[in-house]
């Protein structure tokens, strides 16, 4: 019965995730930003946040408590 349960919640996640890259997809689309990133050439910003914030996510935040990742996410959230 336990494998079910972390089976289940493990798809729940997953369709979260897939949930909000949908999301930002429709927005993207349906508001031309990705128009207005490609003319303003932003690419390499963009991918170089990216690896920083895989790198954050795969090293960092398994190692500090709960309460400082919540910190460091509401800080880069709220500008």
């Amino acid at each position: 019965m336990k494998e079910n349960n972390l089976i289940t919640k493990t798809f729940f996640w997953m369709f979260l995730g897939l949930l909000g890259t949908a999301i930002v997809a429709w927005y993207t689309y349906s508001t031309d930003l990705l128009i207005d990133i490609i003319q303003m050439d932003a690419w390499p910003v963009i991918l170089i946040v990216e690896v920083v914030v895989v790198l954050l996510f795969s090293f960092l935040f398994r190692k500090l408590p709960p309460t400082v990742v919540r910190n460091i996410i509401l800080c880069i959230c709220n500008d």
